[in-house]
């Protein structure tokens, strides 16, 4: 399952900083691709954080249930 889960994030990575390439010009590529790496970086420890808050205030199911909402 790890193996997987290794693939399918080195194809999103990959992905977003092939579009966020393809749809921003010469000036503005650099900033663009680091928009796409914040988002990267801080999304991981926002999702962890939101889902101990959801956890914490509504419960485990609700948590994983919102997770499908997303």
């Amino acid at each position: 399952m790890r193996v997987l889960w290794g693939l399918g994030s080195a194809a999103v990575f990959a992905a977003a900083y092939t579009i966020a390439a393809d749809l921003s010009d010469g000036g503005s590529r650099g900033a663009n691709m680091g928009i796409v790496r914040g988002g990267i970086t801080m999304g991981f420890p926002a999702g962890l954080v939101f889902g101990g808050v959801v956890s914490a205030v509504a419960g485990n199911v609700v948590a994983f249930a919102s997770l499908g909402d997303l």
